[in-house]
C-alpha cells in the first residue's frame, strides 16, 4: 500500500527495548497528506519453546482535520 502514489517518502524511528521484556518506540514517514507518527509498546517473552509478544500502536496523521484517518490497534503474536 502507497500512501505518496509511489513516490518516495523519507522515515525514521527510535526505539528502546528493556531486559524485562518491555519495548516502546516510535516512527514517522513523509506521505502525501503530510506526515504518519507511529507510536508503539509492548512485551515480549516466551513461555518454553512459545514466544509471545503483545502490544499496542497508534497511527497518527497530524495533519488531518479532526484525527478522521488516526487509527490504534492492540496485537498478540505467537
Amino acid at each position: 500500500m502507497t500512501q505518496n502514489s509511489g513516490d518516495a517518502s523519507v522515515n525514521g524511528g527510535i526505539d528502546v527495548e528493556f531486559d524485562s521484556g518491555i519495548y516502546l518506540g516510535t516512527w514517522v514517514a513523509s506521505v502525501a497528506s503530510g506526515s504518519e507518527v507511529d507510536y508503539y509498546g509492548g512485551y515480549a517473552g516466551s513461555m518454553g519453546d512459545i514466544g509471545y509478544d503483545i502490544g499496542y500502536v497508534k497511527f497518527d496523521y497530524p495533519a488531518t482535520a479532526g484525527g478522521g484517518a488516526d487509527f490504534e490497534e492492540l496485537y498478540l503474536r505467537y
